[in-house]
């Protein structure tokens, strides 16, 4: 299963387009990413959140991979939405210019990769086999 959606330049093929921060938040990682063993090549996670009004925190993670150079962010930093975190690559394991984009419930960047799109089919599954 393929996990994540993969976000192609306007010009297919074309690398550098500005990628974007989905929502304001926190910078987890930016670096070169190995997931499963499969390098996403230059990387940038972040952390998002939202506070309830009972006061519960909801955190979220994204990330754009397969970028064409590092993220110009580093681990620790604040970036708003519509921020430009990347640019569109095909570095590590990809054949042309795009980004793999993945939001996730949880941060396990450097192991398995459980984002809300295998959950949804996890639960569809489960519930085709009752």
């Amino acid at each position: 299963m393929h996990g994540g959606i993969d976000l192609v330049p306007t010009t297919p093929g074309r690398e550098g387009e500005d990628l974007y921060a989905g929502w304001g938040g926190r910078v987890v990682f930016a670096g070169w990413g190995v997931w499963g063993g499969k390098s996403y090549g230059w990387q940038v996670i972040l952390k998002h959140w939202h506070r309830h009004a009972d006061g519960t925190d909801h955190h979220w993670y994204s990330g754009h991979n397969h970028m064409h150079s590092p993220s110009p962010f580093r681990a620790g930093d604040q970036v708003h939405a519509d921020t430009v975190v990347g640019h569109v690559g095909k570095t590590g394991y990809g054949t042309n210019a795009h980004s793999h984009w993945i939001v996730q419930a949880r941060p396990e960047h450097k192991s398995q990769v459980v984002d809300f799109k295998e959950r949804a089919e996890a639960r569809r599954q489960k519930e085709l086999a009752a």
